[in-house]
Parts: structure tokens; sequence; C-alpha cells
């Protein structure tokens, strides 16, 4: 696994951002095992295939912010409300469906 980093940390609202690119995942089913076993993540792991652009990744970051400050989360954590904007869905099942990792990931 390689970890490609652009320097890609902000701050909004007084919280701060970093975002990490990781290519030439040899071992995802293993990944997406180890992910799903840590009960207290502090991440938002997507697939970053389906991802259209780093500017879409930050305008869902700031929006689930957004959301979180103004007691609007249809999620129940601020990491899953990330994916939920991204992904365009209103379902939260749905949206780690379309945009979590997967055993092909």
């Amino acid at each position: 696994m390689t970890r490609m980093d652009s320097n890609l940390q902000f701050e909004w609202k007084s919280r701060p951002v970093q975002m990490m690119l990781f290519t030439d995942i040899e071992n995802p089913k293993e990944l997406l095992e180890t992910v799903k076993k840590i009960q207290d993540l502090c991440a938002s792991v997507v697939d970053a295939s389906l991802v259209c652009s780093l500017f879409a990744v930050k305008v869902a970051v700031c929006k689930a912010i957004e959301n979180e400050k103004s007691g609007l989360m249809t999620s129940r954590s601020l990491f899953a409300e990330i994916i939920l904007v991204l992904s365009g869905e209103t379902n939260v099942g749905k949206a780690f469906r379309l945009l979590g990792l997967t055993e092909n990931t």
C-alpha cells in the first residue's frame, strides 16, 4: 500500500481535517475486515476510485461539519455524515454501499 500525500490538510470551523489517499492496496479484504472491527474509528474511509474530485470531498467535509454544528446530522457520527453527504444519498446504508470499501477496492 502506498500513501500519496499532497498536503491534504485544512481547517473548517476550528476543526482540523486531514485527508489521505492510499494506492496500490494489495490486501483490500484484510483492510476491510480491520476497518469493520474498529469500534471508534475516527475516519471516513471511502473507495477513492468512486470520488470525482478532491473538491467534492472538501465540500462534503465542510457540509458534514455544518450539519453537526447545527444539529442537522442524519447519521450518528461526523465520519458517517461525511460519507452520506459525499454520496448524495439520504440513506446512510445506501451511502456506505455506494462509497464504502469492498473486497475489490
